[in-house]
């Protein structure tokens, strides 16, 4: 019989917080049992502490009853199922569906678990000692999570996204993954199925740029783990991981890279691992790309600079070799102008001693020996 956890049940199903993929997904309408909108995510029910009323509540949101309102959401890890039970409700084949206004999430588990936790249901079902057989068989279970709480978009921190599936479907969705079209009432039956069908199938290059318009109905920060997961339902050659990473980061290349590090694990499904194969390998690759590319420009930088340095100081040497000839010249011209004035004072001072010798009188005495002062002081001065 199920019963409340224990604090030590608690501790390890708390620890199971930090083992959550990067991305969750979910469809939902407005007769889903949890609600949602473009900026918030919950429960009908307030979430409470666990109790023996949460087991009541538990039990009825696994079973798909309406009996009590929930006070949690489920979520999955493969965009595969999601998209079943989107197309499934959106074709009007779910029981309490009108087949109107469905929506596909995507959710940050990174941001998401600040504002409400997020347990594995395997996980949850263990803490409470549900049984491992019959209806919560663990296996049936294996890629749903329950968040237990609100969880919002706010300014700044988009925690989810979403899209309506009548978006993704007039952008040939069912051009691309054909193994969707003509859903029936089965649910899990349908998943093996359509999975089946993807892993004899390959992507081409027009799917994977549908694939890219596709994404693009989602917010900015969701559109490349959209898109990865998206083809991820294709198979692919394992050996060819490189070239594919290439391939992909050029078609996705306007979508932004996610910030966190992505920790490839094990998952349960072959689509999720191949989607964190990629967007690791695709991460990868633009942080490789943008390191080199940086490292030329730094490089390229410090080249252009010190040519502009080795530039100057040629100039430096050029105009001072300039300023030295300048000088130089400046003052060969002063020489020559002293030298100049030198010979014009010598040629008066002859003048004026001629004159004082002609006169040949007591009085020239002085003349003729200022004349021949003169006639020193210029000679000096051409020396």
């Amino acid at each position: 019989m199920p019963t409340v956890p224990s604090h030590l049940d608690r501790l390890v199903l708390e620890s199971t917080l930090h083992d959550l993929p990067p991305y969750l997904f979910r469809c939902f309408s407005d007769a889903s049992a949890s609600s949602g909108s473009r900026t918030s995510i919950g429960p009908r029910a307030l979430p409470k502490r666990f109790d023996s009323h949460t087991i009541e509540v538990l039990s009825c949101h696994l079973r798909w009853g309406r009996e009590l309102d929930s006070e949690f959401v489920s979520w999955t890890e493969s965009i595969l199922v999601a998209l079943v039970h989107a197309i499934r409700r959106k074709e009007g084949m779910a029981r309490d569906d009108p087949g109107t206004g469905v929506y596909l999430a995507i959710l940050d588990t990174k941001l998401a678990i600040q504002q409400a936790p997020i347990y594995h249901t395997g996980a949850i079902l263990d803490a409470f000692g549900f049984s491992k057989e019959g209806y919560f068989k663990r296996d049936k279970f294996s890629s749903e999570f329950l968040s237990h709480g609100w969880i919002t978009n706010e300014p700044g921190v988009q925690r989810f996204g979403l899209a309506a599936i009548e978006e993704l479907l007039h952008r040939h969705f069912y051009r691309v993954f054909e193994p969707f079209q003509n859903p029936d009432r089965r649910l899990w039956q349908r998943m093996d199925e359509v999975r089946q069908k993807f892993s004899h199938q390959v992507v081409t290059h027009t799917g994977l740029h549908n694939i890219a318009h596709m994404a693009r109905c989602f917010d900015l920060t969701f559109r490349l783990p959209i898109a990865l997961a998206l083809t991820a339902l294709f198979s692919y050659d394992g050996s060819s991981r490189k070239g594919r990473a290439a391939i992909l980061s050029e078609i996705f290349k306007d979508m932004v890279t996610p910030p966190c590090i992505i920790s490839v694990g094990y998952y349960h499904t072959d689509e999720v691992e191949r989607c964190y194969n990629m967007l690791s390998a695709v991460r990868y690759l633009r942080f490789v790309t943008r390191h080199i590319a940086t490292t030329r420009y730094n490089e390229t930088l410090s080249a252009a600079q010190h040519h502009e340095k080795l530039n100057n100081n040629s100039d430096w040497r050029t105009n001072k070799a300039i300023e030295t000839k300048v000088a130089q010249t400046s003052s060969s011209h002063a020489r020559d102008v002293k030298e100049s004035e030198a010979r014009q004072e010598a040629a008066s001072a002859y003048e004026d001693l001629a004159s004082a010798f002609e006169k040949r009188s007591p009085e020239s005495f002085k003349d003729i020996t200022s004349g021949y002062r003169k006639l020193a002081l210029a000679y000096r001065k051409m020396a």
